[in-house]
């Protein structure tokens, strides 16, 4: 399957990527409550481009602070359990499209990025300064966000 082998073979960008890469800051837009919890969120919009049906899968990825030189031996490692992504995966009407088969779909998709907790990654160290990157895409689109 495309999004597993995506998943697995990720690096982060380079900056000459043309890919949809941006950054995401989590703790910019926290409300009263989400200080209380200590937990933060915001909320991305994606559209598919496509004349077909798309599905959609996110995936939350830490990338370890080794990788500073582009490191292909780096994995990166799942970071679900960190950051909770809603919806996690979905469905795309074509570019466009509403029909009566697709009235409950939409060629958008709204999706709201929460933190669960404030600790670190279990295999960061003091020293680490390792990434999280929210990865969002179809076969035929990708979106990347470095969560900050």
């Amino acid at each position: 399957d495309w999004a597993i082998r995506w998943q697995q073979q990720f690096r982060p960008p380079l900056s000459s990527t043309k890919t949809h890469n941006k950054q995401l800051c989590l703790s910019c837009s926290t409300t009263k409550e989400e200080q209380e919890t200590k937990q933060a969120s915001a909320t991305i919009n994606i559209q598919n481009d496509e004349r077909s049906w798309e599905p959609f899968y996110t995936f939350v990825l830490w990338i370890p602070g080794n990788n500073k030189d582009g490191n292909d031996d780096v994995i990166p490692i799942d970071a679900s359990y960190l950051i909770r992504v809603q919806p996690k995966m979905g469905m795309l009407a074509p570019r466009g499209k509403s029909t009566a088969t697709a009235s409950s779909f939409s060629d958008t998709a709204q999706l709201q990025i929460t933190t669960r907790t404030t600790l670190p990654h279990p295999e960061a160290t003091d020293d680490d300064d390792g990434t999280l990157w929210l990865l969002v895409g179809t076969e035929a689109e990708k979106w990347v966000y470095k969560l900050v």
